[in-house]
């Protein structure tokens, strides 16, 4: 799941304004489809959230942080409902 917040050109240069996006996502599947948004979209600033499932053998948090690292996205591993809502609210 992701959300894009943003807006339209802010020139006749057809510059556009920073782009803030959250990814909310775990497993491998995520992890792909949220290099695939990432690396295509290089001017926005990405938020990641992940829910915290370290116990789970499908887990790719690891895999999560280190590429959120590597694209100077933001990282948080989110341990329930309650503080995924609070921190969507913030942004």
């Amino acid at each position: 799941m992701f959300a894009i917040n943003g807006s339209a050109p802010v020139s006749d240069d057809h510059v556009v304004a920073p782009i803030r996006a959250l990814f909310l996502g775990s497993k491998q599947l995520g992890l792909s489809i949220f290099e695939c948004l990432a690396t295509s979209t290089p001017e926005t600033i990405w938020t990641i959230l992940h829910p915290d499932d370290h116990g789970e053998t499908r887990s790719s948090v690891n895999e999560f942080r280190t590429l959120a690292e590597r694209l100077g996205a933001d990282f948080t591993l989110v341990s329930s409902q309650k503080q995924s809502r609070d921190l969507l609210l913030s942004i």
